[in-house]
């Protein structure tokens, strides 16, 4: 009984947090008064809503004062997004300009070779 309570509340506490995810792609068009993006990523095109307090940075991590009216976001332009579930739907939470910086190869001292 205890652990199937205790299996009941962890899957209702959980349930709602939702994953965030980065993907890569390349912008196609921004409508900054709309708050949406067209973004081509993994093959398609697609249409993404904008939080409003989206994070906007450089290459460097460096936040962009402009937002998604900032120069360096046009079409073209290679970005790497994070995306949440909000409300069932996808929006972007941060928009960061290229690849976003692969992690560090570990110490090959570490892995034995």
């Amino acid at each position: 009984m205890n652990r199937t309570l205790l299996a009941v509340l962890l899957v209702l506490l959980t349930g709602g947090m939702a994953a965030a995810f980065d993907a890569v792609g390349t912008i196609r068009k921004i409508d900054a008064e709309e708050g949406t993006i067209r973004l081509f990523a993994n093959g398609q095109e697609r249409n993404v809503k904008v939080a409003k307090d989206v994070k906007v940075l450089d290459e460097n991590g460096k936040e962009l004062a402009d937002g998604l009216k900032a120069k360096q976001l046009k079409a073209g332009a290679e970005v790497t997004v994070t995306v949440e579930r909000v409300d069932s739907r996808p929006v972007i939470t941060a928009i960061r300009l290229g690849r976003k910086a692969a992690a560090p190869a570990r110490d090959a001292a570490l892995e034995g070779g």
